[in-house]
């Protein structure tokens, strides 16, 4: 298995090989779920905080554990993108709710 190299990140390799790995798929999985239970409690500390640390944890599992990731800026670059995208997200996600008063 050839691993992309941080200059050749693409959404090819994002969804792919980055997710990869079955601690990954189910931590991600996990968070998923915690999101979706945040929602319906309105618990915002499970879906802005707890969420995305707990799916984050998968990626950190394959670097530390796993050396899957040979390079340390890959990491990096990543998974602050990563939190922000999720954070944008549910936060969109929230003012939709909101806007038809389901939350």
């Amino acid at each position: 298995m050839s691993l992309a190299k941080p200059s050749n990140m693409d959404l090819k390799y994002f969804l792919g090989e980055f997710h990869s790995g079955n601690v990954n798929r189910i931590t991600h999985a996990i968070g998923f779920g915690l999101l979706i239970y945040g929602l319906i409690k309105r618990d915002w500390l499970l879906d802005f905080v707890i969420s995305p640390l707990f799916m984050e944890s998968g990626h950190f599992y394959n670097h530390f554990v796993l050396n899957k990731y040979k390079s340390k800026g890959e990491l990096i670059r990543l998974i602050p993108i990563q939190i922000l995208g999720w954070l944008l997200s549910i936060g969109f996600i929230a003012v939709i709710l909101r806007l038809f008063k389901k939350i």
